[in-house]
């Protein structure tokens, strides 16, 4: 018996098999995120609407994830969102305006992994994001969205676009109107030198951040200042910085209070025997010893 091959035919055969085999693995290979069910939208266009004083289930789908909702507020209150405690998920937590403009993040209450976050709110739409504090777990949450009406005086700003100027050398007095309520204030260096802020004499256990023209965050504090008060001291070069004063226990009825915020400036090139960052660091070889000096309060 006599058996002829095509060979163009097993080649186009062995091609087409090699394809699928192909096809195959990159399916294998494919994030699970991308088969991942994600109830939720993913950013502030997609968001998925609530109710004020209501509670919304929500996962953590994939590592990444951001779960995004919305909630529109008809009179001025007082808005709060948290994640109610859940052992098995640290959420953190953000708040937009309708622009998507961030208003307040917030990684966790004081004494849990649960986010919280409070702010005066006028009529408006707000957008809530959620996420896991680590990038690469996953859980279930429940969050919690409660609205207070009424008007407070909330004086100065409540973040960097809205802090007002303070000068140098100055005593402001300031008031933390409701729990999770954060004081801004902006400060203006002409030069370089050392800028120190802090509270005197509160009613309040005050936390205190100052920030950079950009608002990232360079310093926070909670009590260098002795007994409840926060005092900032660092070097600085010419520009804009904020200021910002919360109270301690921010997630709880009652914490707010008075307080008086010094400002204070020591113009001139302060003498720093080492960098203040990691750019700009020292070098130290192995197995050896450096002489150091901290130059100033906050070195």
């Amino acid at each position: 018996m006599v058996f002829s091959i095509d060979l163009h035919s097993m080649k186009r055969f062995s091609v087409a098999c090699a394809a699928w085999a192909a096809a195959l693995m990159l399916l294998v290979l494919l994030p699970l995120k991308s088969f991942a069910v994600d109830e939720h939208g993913d950013d502030c266009a997609a968001a998925a609407a609530v109710l004020l004083n209501s509670t919304t289930p929500g996962s953590i789908d994939f590592g990444g994830d951001y779960d995004y909702f919305t909630v529109d507020v008809v009179e001025a209150g007082i808005l709060t969102v948290w994640t109610l405690d859940s052992p098995s998920l640290n959420t953190y937590g953000y708040l937009y305006d309708a622009n998507c403009t961030l208003i307040r993040e917030n990684d966790k209450r004081v004494t849990n992994f649960a986010f919280w976050i409070s702010h005066y709110a006028t009529p408006g739409t707000y957008i809530i994001a959620v996420r896991h504090q680590f990038s690469n777990q996953t859980g279930d949450y429940m969050l919690q969205v409660e609205f207070t009406p009424g008007t407070v005086p909330d004086e100065p700003g409540y973040n960097c676009e809205t802090a007002p100027p303070v000068a140098l050398d100055s005593s402001t007095e300031g008031n933390i109107d409701y729990p999770g309520d954060y004081d801004f204030y902006r400060v203006e260096l002409t030069g370089s030198g050392v800028l120190t802020a802090g509270t005197v004499d509160p009613s309040i256990d005050s936390n205190g951040y100052l920030y950079d023209a950009n608002c990232v965050l360079l310093v926070e504090d909670e009590n260098s200042g002795g007994g409840d008060n926060f005092e900032i001291s660092t070097q600085l070069v010419q520009g804009n910085y904020f200021i910002a004063v919360r109270h301690y226990r921010y997630d709880l009825a009652g914490s707010t209070g008075s307080y008086t915020l010094e400002v204070s400036f020591n113009s001139g090139n302060i003498t720093d025997d080492y960098g203040n960052d990691c750019a700009t660091a020292g070098t130290l070889a192995p197995n050896s010893s450096l002489p150091g000096v901290i130059n100033y309060i906050g070195d």
